[in-house]
């Protein structure tokens, strides 16, 4: 089984979790830390290391971050550059989180289940306008 961490910027990590929890239902191997403003980094670090102790009997843990280059990333590239076993995404996104704890409960190769969530997280991006609505002619996509 693959452990998840999910991690952001404020309460980020709360948010995306109570989100995924009311689509999905709650996930077992999961931890979330959150980085509110009064916390230091290194305290953050610490929290990830508690995090993926505690998922220790999962083959790889999977640390999941808001966005690129903030604190959380920084925190939990330390943390993958020290312990083989973890790896680091960033970006993340509901759609993004939902594609992984699915995908993780298939016998799915690791780098192709990864590879999934990125793409999902690329199509989950876009702009809606009204232009893009079907002529009443056409079929109705969101009928």
């Amino acid at each position: 089984m693959i452990g998840i961490i999910v991690t952001g910027h404020g309460y980020f990590a709360d948010g995306i979790s109570s989100s995924i929890e009311l689509i999905i239902g709650a996930q077992s191997n999961y931890q979330k830390v959150n980085f509110p403003q009064s916390t230091d980094p290194d305290k953050l670090g610490s929290e990830l290391k508690a995090a993926c102790e505690k998922l220790s009997a999962c083959e790889k843990v999977l640390i999941c971050c808001d966005l690129f280059h903030g604190t959380p990333f920084n925190q939990a590239m330390m943390l993958a550059l020290s312990m083989e076993h973890v790896d680091v995404i960033y970006g993340v996104n509901v759609g993004m989180l939902m594609e992984l704890l699915m995908n993780r409960q298939q016998d799915m190769d690791y780098e192709v289940m990864l590879q999934s969530v990125l793409e999902t997280g690329r199509q989950q991006i876009g702009r809606f306008h009204a232009d893009d609505l079907p002529d009443e002619e056409e079929d109705d996509p969101f009928a």
